[in-house]
């Protein structure tokens, strides 16, 4: 942004040395001079070639504009290209991202001292970096096992913290019908509310990006029913987190046991038999 900044100031000093060079550069074509690389990010923003802009005399205002609106662009849409391959994205919904402003997950959390934390769970859980059985079994291929360390019925997905796991169905419930009272107020279709609720994969959208277009079938919110909605769905994600931290402390001894367990037998298991006869390698 600099750099383009500062070539419009060079093409607009038609008298200065710099306008001079520009002129230079494109008669000669230098492979190591600094409009080479400026001509390089031209291309790649898809914006006028140097000669171009040397030749029509950009004002300030309509350059800075012009590059601004090239640059966003063109992160844009590789960004949505880069999210469309991480599977961690599934969630996440870019087209609601603006260029130099948050997510609304942030923007339009409230602002205290008890919510960021609550954000900040919500975002690692939207973002796929909050460790889950799951996460651990795809990293660890020792024999880690993906299912639920609480309820052990299912792998512990996000889905599965969110909308599934039994060992936390109380909290879930309160949350669920706080956040059906929430939306009923701002859509008049309670079937198709409770059928979203119900959904378990609609539900975890909704706990982490309700701006996503999958949910597109209900009424279009309002920015203060959004902003209530984000509220209390990192309300639940933050409780969720907290009592899957505290069950599994309790449940921290018998764990360790039971790999202490596991890591014995596999030491046994590679060491080799008394009874298996070593060939002789001079015989």
């Amino acid at each position: 942004m600099n750099a383009l900044a500062m070539l419009g100031s060079i093409c607009r000093n038609t008298n200065s040395l710099e306008h001079k060079l520009a002129l230079r550069h494109t008669a000669v074509n230098l492979d190591s001079s600094w409009f080479w690389y400026i001509q390089d990010i031209l291309a790649k923003l898809n914006l006028p070639t140097l000669s171009d802009l040397l030749s029509r005399g950009y004002t300030k205002a309509k350059w800075k504009s012009e590059y601004k609106r090239a640059t966003e662009k063109y992160w844009r849409d590789k960004i949505l290209r880069l999210l469309a391959t991480y599977p961690s994205s599934r969630y996440l919904n870019p087209l609601s991202m603006k260029f130099g402003t948050p997510h609304p997950v942030i923007s339009l959390a409230p602002c205290t001292a008890e919510q960021v934390k609550r954000t900040a769970t919500t975002l690692q859980i939207l973002a796929g970096t909050y460790m889950l059985q799951s996460n651990r079994a795809n990293f660890n291929q020792h024999g880690t096992d993906s299912r639920c360390l609480l309820c052990k019925s299912r792998p512990e997905n996000r889905e599965h913290m969110i909308a599934r796991c039994e060992a936390t169905e109380h909290i879930r419930d309160a949350h669920r019908r706080k956040l059906y009272d929430i939306l009923c107020k701002h859509c008049d279709q309670a079937s198709l509310l409770q059928e979203t609720i119900q959904n378990p994969s609609l539900f975890t959208q909704i706990v982490l990006d309700c701006t996503n277009p999958v949910l597109t079938h209900m009424a279009p919110f309002p920015c203060d029913a959004i902003r209530e909605i984000i509220a209390c769905c990192q309300h639940l994600t933050h409780s969720l987190s907290a009592e899957r931290h505290t069950q599994l402390q309790r449940l921290a001894p018998r764990i360790q046991k039971k790999r202490k367990l596991r890591q014995r037998v596999q030491r046994v298991t590679k060491k080799p038999s008394a009874l298996t006869p070593v060939s002789n390698p001079h015989a």
